[in-house]
């Protein structure tokens, strides 16, 4: 079946941009399931900038070079949109590093340096900033505290067991079941 996926870093997220940015180039990226994409640039109402790859090919990605800077501001809010095709495919498809895997980033080169927000996540409507920005978002994702969430321990598991086992998801690498074994 056809799934699009679209994820968005809002105008709270860029708002901690420590000032705007020069963008001079943009790339979308999926795997070998990604069959379209764009990434929009709104500021407020407008629609600043858009870059659309369809079809999308992995094996040879466009990079977007712009013939001036595009500037991104404080506040802006950045959308990518990503469109799947696993039609043919038996099993499912999870998000992940390995080509198996699928994931919709959208990369952008810019300057100056930002050293406070370099990257800009969301899962459905999370945005990933709000965890540094300090806010709290129980109403979002069932009471959950987000915050005291991601502060727990339980992050140096997950990251041991992600080391051992997102490597490849067939087959099963070396060293994925004892590091399961050891965080239960």
């Amino acid at each position: 079946p056809w799934v699009t996926q679209t994820g968005v870093c809002p105008s709270a997220c860029t708002e901690q941009l420590e000032h705007s940015l020069n963008v001079s180039s943009a790339m979308l990226h999926m795997h070998y399931l990604g069959v379209a994409g764009s990434l929009e640039h709104h500021r407020g109402d407008e629609l600043v900038n858009v870059v659309s790859e369809n079809p999308y090919d992995y094996e040879s990605p466009k990079v977007f070079d712009f013939d001036e800077f595009v500037e991104l501001r404080p506040g802006d809010e950045l959308k990518m949109t990503c469109r799947f095709n696993s039609e043919g495919k038996d099993e499912v498809t999870y998000y992940g590093d390995a080509t198996s895997a699928e994931m919709c980033f959208g990369f952008l080169w810019y300057y100056p340096k930002q050293t406070e927000l370099s990257h800009c996540i969301s899962y459905k409507s999370f945005p990933f900033c709000a965890i540094r920005g300090g806010e709290d978002f129980e109403d979002i994702l069932g009471n959950c505290n987000f915050t005291t969430f991601f502060a727990s321990e339980i992050w140096s598991v997950v990251y041991s067991v992600e080391a051992a086992c997102n490597q490849s998801m067939y087959p099963c690498p070396t060293g994925c079941r004892e590091a399961v074994e050891e965080a239960r």
